[in-house]
């Protein structure tokens, strides 16, 4: 929720905008992700069984790393689309201060509408229960 209120802040720079106001915005996004990370990740590997975790620690890691590539690309795929829509409609170029502000603003919209979709997943999810049978890995 946190990083949420950070990229949501973030869809509110302006033109004006001074570094203190990136530095605050990014401390949010920074603090939002770094006390969700550490317990989203022993929850679920404390989900798979103990024979397990090596696997499920890698899928973790694996998880995270194609969510920050999809992430990027999808900010960037709404940025430069909302840009040079806004071009297109008002016949400037797609540098022009207010097409770039604007494909911004959506960019971050986009990026707190997920960050907070992740975190609802994240929360509903329940508990995880232990099954009464062992998990038996053949070794290969």
């Amino acid at each position: 929720m946190v990083a949420t209120c950070g990229y949501f802040a973030f869809s509110f720079l302006d033109t004006d905008w001074d570094w203190t106001d990136v530095i605050w915005r990014s401390s949010l996004v920074s603090m939002g992700f770094g006390l969700f990370q550490s317990p989203n990740s022993s929850s679920a590997l404390n989900a798979a069984p103990l024979a397990q975790r090596g696997i499920a620690s890698s899928m973790i890691a694996f998880m995270r790393n194609l969510g920050f590539v999809v992430g990027i690309a999808l900010a960037a795929a709404v940025w430069y689309s909302t840009r040079n829509r806004y071009a297109l409609a008002h016949q400037v170029t797609p540098e022009e201060t207010a097409a770039q502000l604007l494909g911004m603003h959506y960019a971050y919209l986009v990026m707190a509408g997920l960050v907070l979709t992740g975190a609802i997943i994240s929360f509903t999810r329940g508990k995880a229960t232990q099954s009464s049978s062992p998990v038996v890995v053949a070794e290969v």
